[in-house]
């Protein structure tokens, strides 16, 4: 059996046990039916047009981007990006999560499990 090294992104995943996530039950209830949604850490939404304006030939890009899934630990061209931005960590440490509570889940299970 394939063990990953220490540190390594699929290493930190094979360790968490993952059991329904709560906060994502609590989202497809009520995300789109309560009055105010003061627990949300999205940002304010926007149109795809106004997005591609922000950045030269990002419309060109947008229309080339690959549309299925990645692996667990995320896209390696993303997780690159976010290893270049510090000094001393590669792309297999890196693991991209899909929002903000998927990362705090990781984070959690990481250093309140027993042993951390």
């Amino acid at each position: 059996m394939y063990a990953a090294p220490p540190g390594h992104a699929s290493a930190i995943l094979d360790d968490v046990e993952l059991s329904p996530f709560r906060i994502e039950r609590f989202y497809a209830r009520y995300e789109h039916s309560t009055r105010f949604m003061l627990s949300s850490s999205d940002c304010e939404s926007r149109t795809i047009s106004a997005l591609l304006e922000l950045e030269p030939d990002a419309h060109g890009r947008l229309l080339e981007t690959w549309c299925g899934y990645t692996e667990s630990p995320g896209g390696p061209a993303l997780r690159q990006a976010i290893a270049s931005l510090y000094e001393r960590t590669s792309a297999e440490e890196v693991v991209a999560t899909s929002c903000a509570e998927e990362g705090i889940f990781l984070l959690y299970h990481a250093v309140a499990r027993p042993g951390a």
